[in-house]
């Protein structure tokens, strides 16, 4: 019998937008691109969760959407939450992303 890996089953991914506001847009855009399309390629038993945790005094939700839908043309086919997290800091986002990660195993990725 071959030993299971939970975390192929699925992931909960989280992103904290913090990264993303110290770092250059146009890199940022390429790597959210690369991560939906690495997602999509793919063969998960269940559904992803990407969990995108930003803090509303730092970006507005539909200016990330926005961008988000302007990323990756099928984004639609994840599993993507955007999340608000007033106040949260880089390290606090983190662990604020674990606690409500639906997977057993959440990954933490920065943009």
């Amino acid at each position: 019998m071959e030993p299971t890996n939970n975390w192929t089953e699925s992931i909960s991914l989280i992103i904290e937008w913090e990264n993303v506001l110290l770092s250059q847009t146009h890199n940022s855009r390429k790597m959210l691109y690369r991560v939906i399309d690495e997602i999509l390629s793919m063969n998960f038993i269940l559904q992803p969760e990407v969990m995108i945790l930003f803090d509303p005094e730092d970006i507005q939700k539909d200016s990330l959407i926005s961008f988000i839908q302007n990323a990756h043309p099928e984004y639609e086919k994840i599993n993507l939450k955007v999340i608000s997290v007033s106040g949260l800091k880089y390290f606090e986002m983190k662990n604020y992303g674990a606690a409500v990660a639906v997977w057993r195993y959440p990954r933490f990725f920065r943009l």
